[in-house]
């Protein structure tokens, strides 16, 4: 399935209705939003007036924000794999659209003030989390951990799946499934089996990890 959305010249990304009409307002607010940490990383973030300007001007919008951070889509557990490529994409909420990648840069560069983010309680780390998941990062960068399995499916427990076995399956076109870094727990070749219970699927697993890497197994 990743194969095809990768291949895609764009992806669309139905986010819903919006029954209040507030995704006009989120979208806006987004791309003032995204110019605005920019323009303040670009001018210091020790500025106090700016801090204070800066939390003003989110609180204001927060509840927009939010609305949409909160879209059920963002936490679907398949959703990883059609979004996590390089492929463009646009997110339509109603009649309103947005690209995906200034939504997530967005949410990218706002990680960067854990202070407002939790004094305010916005919560936009399950948009984050999906953007170019399935792209495989600089291996110099903290961004490496991704090239281990393990690593990747502890990160998406917050993924809401119907049935638990594809907790794994979601992740077998994963980059990490094939990389023989030093810190990954790589390869695992595991097929889709739904005949296997949930139990024999983790298992399999881990004995796959665990003969692929025994040196490394306390680790992993």
């Amino acid at each position: 399935m990743n194969r095809i959305y990768r291949d895609a010249a764009r992806v669309l990304v139905w986010l819903g209705l919006h029954m209040n009409k507030e995704a006009v307002q989120a979208f806006r607010f987004v791309h003032e939003l995204d110019a605005a940490l920019t323009s303040h990383t670009m001018n210091g973030k020790s500025r106090d007036i700016d801090i204070i300007g800066l939390e003003r001007y989110i609180s204001e919008n927060q509840k927009a924000l939010q609305a949409l951070a909160d879209r059920p889509w963002f936490k679907r557990g398949w959703v990883v794999q059609e979004i996590g490529t390089s492929t463009p994409a646009t997110m339509i909420w109603g009649d309103a659209t947005i690209d995906w990648e200034i939504l997530a840069n967005m949410c990218e560069k706002l990680k960067g003030y854990h202070h407002l983010r939790s004094r305010l309680g916005i919560a936009t780390s399950d948009v984050s989390f999906l953007f170019r998941r399935f792209v495989e990062p600089d291996k110099k960068t903290h961004y490496a951990n991704r090239f281990n399995f393990v690593y990747e499916l502890q990160r998406a427990r917050h993924l809401q799946f119907s049935d638990d076995r594809d907790r794994v399956f979601a992740f077998l076109g994963h980059f990490s499934t094939r990389s023989l870094q030093s810190f990954g727990c790589g390869p695992v070749s595991i097929m889709a089996d739904y005949t296997k219970t949930v139990e024999r699927t983790y298992i399999d697993v881990a004995i796959q990890i665990l003969r692929a890497n025994p040196a490394a197994a306390p680790s992993c």
